[in-house]
Parts: structure tokens; sequence; C-alpha cells
């Protein structure tokens, strides 16, 4: 019996070949996302004025103009629901 490993020691093992990996998958998630955002910041601007909007089930995403600069206030979130979207218009007293 001296030569099997402790549970500790087994545990031990397998969470450094956890972390290796969680790292590695961290590393090539972060690998794909510097080249998605160098190949998305190689498009042309072609409506440098025009909105985009993503609509969602909870709620609505609108982006006005270029955000070429990361500014926050071109980009908003709106609730998805009429009542609140549309608050004069609110049918119940």
């Amino acid at each position: 019996m001296a030569t099997s490993e402790s549970t500790a020691t087994k545990q031990a093992k397998q969470r450094k070949a956890y972390q290796r990996r969680k790292a590695r998958g961290q590393a090539r998630a972060a690998r794909a996302q510097e080249v998605e955002a160098a190949r998305v910041a190689g498009l042309p601007v072609t409506q440098a004025h025009a909105a985009g909007i993503d609509i969602g089930s909870r709620s609505h995403w609108v982006c006005v103009g270029c955000c070429g600069n990361d500014r926050d206030d071109l980009i908003e979130e709106f609730p998805a629901t009429a009542l609140r979207v549309f608050p004069s218009r609110n049918p119940l007293p």
C-alpha cells in the first residue's frame, strides 16, 4: 500500500490538471475574441449616422452613431414591455 497515492494527492493532481485546462480554455477564448475584434475593426463604416437595434424578449438595445471611441452614451437599453416603453399610452388607470 505504500506505492498507492493518497486521496489528497490524487485530488491535488486533478485540481492542477483542471486549472491547466481552464487556463488553456480561457487563453483560447481570449485569442478568439481578439481575432474577432480585429476582424470587426477592419470593416468599413458604410453609414456613420445609422442606428443599430437588437430586439430581445426582455429588453431592446439601441446604438446610435459609430462606436469607435467606446462612448457609453451611444448604447442604451430599453425594457421590452409596451407599458414601460410608452408610459403615456398606459391603458390601465
